[in-house]
């Protein structure tokens, strides 16, 4: 029950007099079970004709607490402030402070009506108060204190119906909040400080990103673009900014505000909150522009693609020329022509394979193993060798060096990027760039 804030509210007739102790409150309430450290928030509605119904009656607040020994039940009074158009909330010293309250008010809004051969009068309700609205606030103490807090202070607002709305039995909306906060502005102070940084930092950056984009296209960008670009830049960084600083604060405060056991952090006020919800509007209307501006510089790249595989080494038969030749031939294979001529040794090398030797003559039989023989070595037969015949050793080196696997696996991507998707193309690349940014 330490962990609780328990209210008790003392009921007193129009005349004064104490009838009981309640800790509800018509037609609704959030008065029971309060958990010490959460801010809480209730509307209720009600009819008109319902708050009608409700007798008036006068509300003294207390808070109920037990001490160290869990033995004595005390009782503590709980100041009320009732809200009105000419007071100052922020000038604590023009404040009236009252001790009850009521919930409904059907006699002052009454007009008399007194007959004319008697005093006796009759009431005819023309206007009904009521509660509008309930906060409860809870100042908790800090430093060597903590745990403990200040006297509660409960705001009232009051609202009126009038005649024609109870006739109607208009729909009424009745707040009920709770909020705690601490002394020190902790979290707000520190979260403006933040914004205010991550402003001036974006813009410092932008100028040197805006400035490496002008030496880049070596001085000769506009000032009217150079100016587009430095907007860009700044939208890029003060949105990646802002949503760091937001996530850092709201995953911090909850981390810290569940961990604790003694009440050292309050969740974001609602100011806090407010600024949090700007900031992720800026955030995102920032990152949007530089999503779109990315989206057009991507829609004037021209596709290609690049083979990056490693050429493979081919051996090469080795050949033995001469001393005086083989200079000549690594001159040529170093810058091949389309008609270079033939070495000596590649001609005489030639001639010999053309030439049967004395031991192949000696050992035919006829002639007509001869003749068999020469026309193996026919112009259109398979073994036959031309002199000027030359292969050009770049084009073999292309063809040969190059995986006809690599060129198939690009042109299947290619095809499959060219595949019409189902989805909305440009729908796609908005939400994986808005992500991934």
């Amino acid at each position: 029950q330490n962990n609780k804030l328990n209210f008790v509210f003392a009921k007193y007739s129009l005349t004064g007099h104490f009838q009981s102790y309640t800790s509800w409150l018509s037609p609704c309430s959030i008065f029971k079970n309060i958990r010490f450290g959460m801010n809480g928030a209730k509307t209720c509605l009600t009819s008109a004709k319902e708050l009608l119904d409700l007798q008036t009656l006068f509300y003294a607040p207390y808070l109920s607490f037990t001490t160290n020994d869990n033995k004595n039940r005390n009782l503590y009074p709980v100041p009320i402030l009732v809200k009105s158009p000419e007071l100052d909330m922020k000038n604590v010293t023009k404040w009236l402070l009252q001790s009850k309250f009521f919930i409904v008010d059907g006699i002052s809004g009454s007009r008399a009506i007194i007959s004319e051969n008697s005093e006796m009068t009759s009431s005819d309700l023309e206007v009904l108060r009521y509660i509008k609205s309930l906060t409860i606030q809870v100042r908790a103490q800090e430093r060597k204190e903590r745990g403990k807090i200040f006297p509660p202070l409960i705001i009232i607002e009051y609202g009126e119906l009038t005649k024609e709305d109870i006739e109607s039995n208009t729909e009424v909306a009745i707040e009920y909040k709770i909020i705690f906060k601490l002394t020190e502005r902790s979290t707000n102070l520190w979260f403006k400080i933040a914004v205010g940084t991550a402003f001036g930092l974006a813009c410092i950056y932008a100028i040197f990103v805006t400035l490496s984009h002008h030496r880049r296209n070596a001085n000769t960008v506009p000032i009217v673009k150079l100016i587009g670009w430095f907007f860009i830049y700044y939208c890029g960084s003060i949105g990646t900014q802002l949503l760091v600083i937001t996530f850092t604060v709201s995953t911090s405060a909850f981390i810290f505000y569940k961990g604790q056991t003694v009440l050292h952090i309050l969740l974001p006020s609602d100011n806090t909150e407010k600024l949090i919800k700007i900031c992720m509007i800026i955030a995102f209307i920032t990152k949007l522009v530089e999503i779109i501006t990315l989206v057009f510089q991507l829609r004037r790249v021209n596709l290609f693609f690049i083979d990056w595989e490693t050429p493979r080494k081919t051996v090469l038969p080795a050949s033995y020329d001469s001393p005086r030749t083989s200079m000549r031939k690594v001159y040529n294979q170093r810058f091949p022509k389309e008609t270079a001529p033939p070495t000596p040794s590649e001609m005489i090398a030639a001639r010999r394979k053309r030439s049967p030797s004395k031991s192949s003559q000696g050992s035919t039989p006829s002639k007509k193993s001869n003749s068999r023989h020469l026309e193996a070595v026919d112009e259109f037969s398979p073994n036959y060798i031309d002199v000027n015949f030359a292969i050009d050793e770049q084009d073999i080196s292309q063809n040969a060096l190059v995986s006809m696997w690599r060129t198939y696996i690009i042109a299947n991507e290619w095809l499959k990027m060219k595949t019409m998707r189902r989805i909305n193309l440009l729908l796609h690349i908005m939400a994986t760039l808005f992500f991934i940014e």
